[in-house]
């Protein structure tokens, strides 16, 4: 009898164990997913928590408490407990899939609408993904790497709001036209916000046309222009440049460079935009839509007002 219980007692701390590395390694993978999420604090209570029944079972084990209820009740509930992490866990899996599925539909019907921008916001979320992963630590634990791939696809989103004409007019705009187009930000928030996960992309939606020195569309500046925000505007500048678009033509990436490091300190974050030089150039190639390659180098002054424009 008192094996038994002891055997139970052994199963149970070798199930809370199981669920301790489980739970533990998905906060950790899933870290920088749950950074500024409203699910962040709930995780890592459910991660103390097991860790805290799996340490009674190890008391009670050596305590020789040999009853065999006790161990009937130890090992039921770690059993229950690992079966309902595991349908949370893939509940959650489930959702951001369900998610991504409905983000990339949004971005097909944004491209469906503005034949120049095919491939243009997946261009953006690469870039701005890359950035993210070569900013120090600190940096990047403000910001949830997830959203920010969700923001950096959807940051064009409000454009389903602006008459097509405006869209695709080859020439300059008026500023009539101007008006009507800065106010995609504020679209696409208003479409993005009654979703749920998306909750931390808002903000970077509405924000990714602020310049540093404070002259972009809402006139905020420098820091206070949050980091997510400040990430997609400077990929979205490189794919503005480097891609052809209605309203100017494409350059070469070195011309893209020197363009973005000329309008760091003013218009893009200095530390975002060495970060992004600081990737690989092939890397960087690569994100390119295979529809619109990059023509040979122009004139300088051909982009100087594309990243506006867009």
């Amino acid at each position: 009898m008192e094996l038994a219980a002891q055997l139970l007692t052994v199963l149970g701390i070798a199930l809370m164990t199981y669920n301790v590395i489980r739970v533990g390694l998905y906060v950790r993978l899933q870290n920088d997913l749950l950074v500024g999420a409203s699910s962040a604090w709930l995780a890592r209570v459910v991660f103390g928590s097991i860790v805290v029944f799996d340490v009674a079972y190890v008391v009670i084990l050596l305590q020789n408490l040999g009853r065999l209820s006790v161990g009937l009740i130890l090992a039921s509930g770690a059993a229950f407990v690992t079966v309902v992490i595991y349908w949370l866990i893939s509940l959650d899996a489930s959702m951001r899939q369900d998610t991504t599925r409905l983000v990339e539909t949004l971005v097909a019907v944004i491209e469906a609408r503005d034949p120049s921008l095919r491939g243009h916001s997946r261009q953006v979320r690469d870039v701005s993904l890359m950035i993210y992963d070569v900013l120090p630590r600190p940096q990047r634990r403000k910001v949830n790497r997830e959203q920010l791939g969700y923001a950096a696809l959807l940051h064009d989103l409000g454009k389903i709001g602006i008459p097509e004409a405006i869209l695709n007019k080859p020439g300059p705009l008026t500023s009539e036209e101007r008006a009507i187009v800065k106010a995609h930000p504020q679209i696409g928030v208003d479409i993005v916000r009654p979703i749920g996960l998306l909750d931390d992309a808002t903000d970077w939606i509405l924000y990714h046309h602020e310049y540093v020195d404070g002259t972009g569309y809402f006139g905020i500046a420098g820091d206070a222009i949050p980091l997510g925000a400040r990430i997609i505007s400077v990929a979205d500048v490189f794919s503005a440049l480097y891609m052809n678009r209605p309203y100017a033509g494409s350059i070469g990436y070195d011309e893209c460079v020197r363009t973005m490091r000329d309008e760091a300190g003013t218009h893009l974050d200095p530390q975002i935009v060495e970060a992004f030089c600081s990737i690989p150039r092939e890397d960087v190639l690569a994100t390119a839509p295979d529809a619109t390659p990059a023509a040979a180098p122009a004139a300088a002054s051909a982009p100087a007002s594309a990243p506006q424009a867009d």
